[in-house]
């Protein structure tokens, strides 16, 4: 075990700092150093010259108290709490979850938050194993969910939706097809011909293009006002 990632140092450290939800005004008093710890954003922000780090304060805009209790049982277990269930407002969080750390730099919630989300998709039988495959392929995969989420729609419509479009044999190999998502944008999606070798993914797809910050601020402002509604 390496001892400078051991939570125990956390409460050693007499200093302590101040994060606030901008969304709500909710206030966490933390140990500075485990605020450090949860990503290389928070350290940089809360270490050095920065007026975060003299006032030792730290706004976030645009994150719930829900997401940021999570978080933290996560950055101290090193796992998702298990009670999560395949409730829409369960996948809701785990968006809200997937978003923080893009934003935030934390590539390992990223990958459980998905993985817990594709899950739940696969518990519901959205998907049968070839459309499950193909989607792997699909970078945008996870903004169409979010964008459904967002408007309110299960994950089964959601899943119907993308695999309907993404399943059309009407589309050569080549062609670049538009998507349409749940709340009327649509991406690009590049089909590809699947080699007959080629194994099935069972989990969850790779993610390796970000939205972009406004794209995010934006799903998780439409998101948050549906669950809500």
């Amino acid at each position: 075990m390496n001892i400078s990632r051991h939570p125990s140092r956390w409460y050693k450290d007499d200093t302590s700092v101040t994060i606030i939800l901008a969304e709500d005004g909710t206030r966490y008093t933390l140990p500075k150093r485990m605020a450090c710890d949860i990503s290389d954003y928070f350290e940089k922000a809360l270490e050095g010259d920065s007026k975060e780090a003299h006032e030792r304060t730290l706004e976030l805009p645009d994150c719930t108290a829900e997401t940021f209790d999570v978080l933290l049982y996560f950055h101290i277990y090193q796992r998702l709490p298990g009670n999560l269930d395949s409730e829409d407002q369960a996948q809701l969080l785990l968006l809200n979850l997937w978003l923080f750390g893009d934003t935030y730099l934390l590539p390992r919630l990223k990958t459980k938050a998905f993985a817990a989300a594709w899950e739940i998709l696969d518990h519901q039988r959205a998907y049968t194993e070839e459309e499950r495959a193909e989607l792997a392929e699909i970078e945008g995969f996870f903004k169409i969910m979010a964008d459904g989420l967002a408007a309110g729609k299960s994950s089964r419509v959601i899943a119907n939706a993308v695999a309907k479009r993404h399943n059309s044999d009407s589309q050569p190999p080549t062609n670049v097809a538009p998507v349409q998502t749940a709340t009327g944008s649509s991406a690009a999606i590049v089909r590809a011909p699947m080699p007959t070798s080629t194994p099935i993914q069972v989990g969850p797809p790779a993610l390796t293009t970000p939205a972009s910050a406004n794209a995010r601020r934006r799903a998780r402002r439409q998101a948050n006002k549906a669950s809500k509604s």
